[in-house]
């Protein structure tokens, strides 16, 4: 062996990469409330994994009786519903956050509507706070809701062409610039 050889010290062996943490153990208090929703709607609702929220999707045909089970549960309150516009796939997904009016526990109700024949029940003869939300859904994405008390539009006037929240919707009266962000 040459002296430059011998002067060059040998590489450390590599350490091994430190051992991931075990992930924590579920809260016991999400994981009675996912049962309890789950017992709640039955064999009609599956567990929606990808949703930020504990959520279920349900057949748009189901969604008034889904909400119906729900309120019999206890969840009496509707923080919201909105609709998210899929025109690839040809449909709108609809989103109802729901709860108890006391509890701090939400879980979400999601159903898919075709975008050619947009129409579902409405909930408000269950949770009443869903008026205005259906409303705006039907103002601004044109998603009728069958049995609405007063399904008319609420942030636009009643002739306005369109519905500004799809994604395919194009406005001709007025001179906007679109912006690519």
């Amino acid at each position: 062996m040459s002296d430059e050889q011998a002067a060059v010290p040998a590489s450390p062996a590599p350490t091994p990469a430190p051992t991931p943490a075990p992930p924590p153990p579920p809260d016991p208090a999400e994981v009675a409330f996912r049962e309890e929703v789950a017992r709640a709607l039955g064999p009609t609702a599956a567990p929606d994994p990808t949703a930020g929220v504990p959520a279920w999707r349900v057949d748009a045909g189901e969604v008034l009786g889904a909400a119906r089970r729900l309120l019999d549960a206890g969840f009496d309150y509707l923080l919201f519903m909105t609709a998210v516009d899929y025109p690839a796939d040809g449909r709108f997904e609809l989103v109802y956050l729901f709860s108890r009016f006391a509890g701090s526990r939400h879980g979400a109700l999601v159903a898919d509507v075709p975008r050619e024949a947009a129409e579902v029940d409405s909930v408000t003869g269950v949770w009443a706070g869903a008026n205005w939300h259906e409303r705006e859904a039907y103002d601004m994405f044109g998603i009728r809701f069958r049995n609405h008390p007063f399904l008319r539009r609420i942030l636009l006037d009643e002739d306005w062409p369109g519905h500004p929240l799809r994604k395919d919707y194009v406005d001709t009266l007025h001179d906007v610039v679109k912006r690519p962000y």
